[in-house]
């Protein structure tokens, strides 16, 4: 509520709600990519209340290359040796 004046953020949060209505949507496949796709979005709409230290976005990026990393591993083990 405290943002519903600044329209900039309101078609952020649209956005964002429109990619996650569509990764609810499908039920019949889990796909990373809607995911990835909403991530800019979820650190645009968290930036007005974050402090951002060099510390936290160490962190977020580690924490982002941890995920790739086991979501390759996953589709490696699936589709190249199951």
């Amino acid at each position: 509520m405290e943002q519903r004046a600044n329209h900039q953020q309101l078609f952020i949060y649209a956005c964002y709600l429109l990619i996650m209505d569509t990764f609810v949507s499908i039920t019949h496949i889990f796909s990373p990519r809607y995911v990835v796709q909403a991530l800019h979005l979820a650190f645009l709409m968290v930036a007005p209340y974050f402090k951002f230290t060099r510390l936290k976005i160490f962190i977020g990026i580690l924490g982002i290359l941890f995920g790739a990393y086991s979501l390759h591993i996953y589709y490696l083990k699936a589709f190249v040796y199951g």
